[in-house]
């Protein structure tokens, strides 16, 4: 069942070791909170599903959600992997007075 919100909270990791010994044993994708069972070959439409931090263009806009937007919500996840930062959130900081 694919989950429709690819978000750093929601990939699962298992690894041996620690520093440079660590090895990744297996990785998952998961939500403990929501999934839905979409059809091999469809696309969710009419829902904005996910976080929105991480959700693809097409999801902000109520369009289809398919193989694509996975990627791109993925894509995401890898930026904040090396970055450390939610490519799209805003901090308090870059927020102006008023």
């Amino acid at each position: 069942m694919p989950s429709a919100d690819i978000t750093a909270d929601n990939i699962f990791i298992d690894w041996r070791g620690n520093g440079k010994d660590t090895s990744v044993e297996r990785v998952q994708l998961g939500d403990l909170e929501d999934a839905a069972y979409i059809p091999p070959g469809s696309a969710m439409i009419g829902k904005q599903a996910g976080s929105e931090m991480w959700r693809s263009p097409e999801a902000h806009a109520s369009g289809p959600v398919n193989k694509p937007s996975h990627i791109f919500s993925f894509a995401l996840v890898c930026i904040y992997a090396v970055h450390k930062r939610v490519l799209f959130a805003v901090g308090e900081e870059e927020l102006d007075e008023g």
